[in-house]
């Protein structure tokens, strides 16, 4: 069933701009990484 022009399938998706899950536990891991490295 196709859609039409300009019409998503899921009309109640993520919002323009917020991250998804991947990214954020991405960045959190490279966070965690950086932070354990610290020469105190």
């Amino acid at each position: 069933m196709p859609f039409k022009k300009g019409i998503s399938g899921n009309p109640v998706d993520r919002p323009k701009g917020s991250l998804s899950t991947t990214t954020k536990n991405i960045r959190e891991h490279i966070s965690q990484a950086i932070d354990g490295n610290k020469i105190m």
